[in-house]
């Protein structure tokens, strides 16, 4: 009996291999699925028009998008602009925090339009990076100040840490800050931001 079961089974073995078609190409695997990609969200504040973009660029990618609509990363010039721009991100602006991700902090940001890529320390509005730019900050968190009382709203920053030339807005606390203020960051780094448009 035992022989007998042995033997169909080996038949049944030999048949599958004897059928099989080993010029068939391998299964294709699965493919995965497109990144989710966000509508643009867009706002109004005192006759300029803003675009909050959730998709992931470098600080001189997103410039170079800005200019290509016809605007630039946004200046931010006083406090009610400020929290005009935080309250349409945090509010509004359906961001998912675990996309928009600094690498230096792990917590959330969004590009804005300042600089210190031409010469380290020297803050700039620059969010077209056109070259053509307006200082607003010079030198670092402990001995830096603001150029002609110009508006800033930087956490205990900036501070250079590993080569950190791009703006950004913090959306979330962070070691250094809490929401809202802002850090100097890797412009390598990939995250959402915010266009200006001038009326």
């Amino acid at each position: 009996m035992k022989t007998s079961n042995l033997l169909i089974t080996l038949f049944v073995i030999t048949s599958v291999f004897a059928c099989s078609d080993e010029s068939e190409p391998p299964a294709t695997p699965l493919m995965t699925e497109d990144p989710i990609v966000y509508e643009p969200y867009m706002f109004e504040y005192n006759g300029t028009k803003y675009t909050v973009y959730r998709e992931n660029k470098s600080w001189l990618d997103a410039a170079e998008f800005a200019q290509s609509e016809g605007g630039k990363l946004v200046e931010i010039n006083d406090q009610e602009e400020q929290d005009k721009i935080f309250m349409e991100l945090t509010q509004f602006a359906d961001i998912n925090l675990d996309e928009t991700i600094a690498l230096e902090s792990g917590t959330a940001k969004v590009w804005i339009g300042g600089n210190d890529i031409e010469e380290e320390g020297h803050w700039v509005w620059d969010g077209d990076n056109d070259g053509v730019s307006d200082k607003f900050w010079i030198g670092d968190r402990d001995t830096g100040g603001s150029v002609d009382s110009r508006y800033n709203n930087w956490g205990y920053e900036p501070d250079n840490w590993q080569i950190q030339n791009g703006l950004a807005m913090g959306i979330v606390d962070w070691i250094f800050g809490v929401e809202g203020e802002w850090n100097d960051l890797s412009v390598e780094n990939q995250l959402y931001f915010v266009v200006e448009y001038e009326e």
